[in-house]
């Protein structure tokens, strides 16, 4: 994926199987040559079912060279008990906090702090003490914050 032009640039697709805690080598990325800092190695993995079950994002460069957006038109809406994000680009290190009347303790998300790829569907469920309230949901580098009231 590249950050600068907010597209996938190639991709392959691999079967391979594994037992549970077993480490394996799933492939080479050589057919990619060469990468662009701007780069963003993206690695998912389906179930049998076509489920997804992990994911990982690994970048070419340190972080402090790569170009990441500033207007990552992130989106937001809550729905049975969890969030439903999506951004329009690549958003790093998206942040959720929780306010209800002043009182921002007592929030407990099941993820914070991931990376997402436009396009890409976050669910991630509410728990804690609040049952109503305001969510904002931020990328660090994004200028904007989506909001929604639960």
């Amino acid at each position: 994926f590249d950050i600068a032009e907010n597209c996938v640039t190639d991709e392959m697709t691999v079967s391979f199987e594994a037992a549970a805690d077993e480490a394996k080598l799933a492939a080479y990325l050589d057919q990619f040559g060469q990468f662009k800092k701007e780069n963003v190695l993206a690695a998912e993995v389906y179930d049998e079912a076509g489920e997804l079950i992990a994911q990982h994002l690994e970048y070419v460069d340190i972080e402090r060279h790569l170009p990441f957006p500033k207007d990552c038109h992130i989106q937001v809406r809550a729905e049975a008990g969890e969030l439903v994000i999506t951004a329009e680009r690549f958003a790093r290190s998206v942040e959720i906090t929780g306010d209800e009347d002043g009182d921002e303790f007592g929030w407990i998300f099941e993820d914070n702090y991931f990376d997402l790829l436009p396009g890409m569907v976050k669910r991630v469920k509410i728990y804690g003490r609040h049952r109503k309230g305001r969510i904002t949901v931020k990328a660090y580098y994004d200028e904007k914050a989506a909001t929604v009231e639960i």
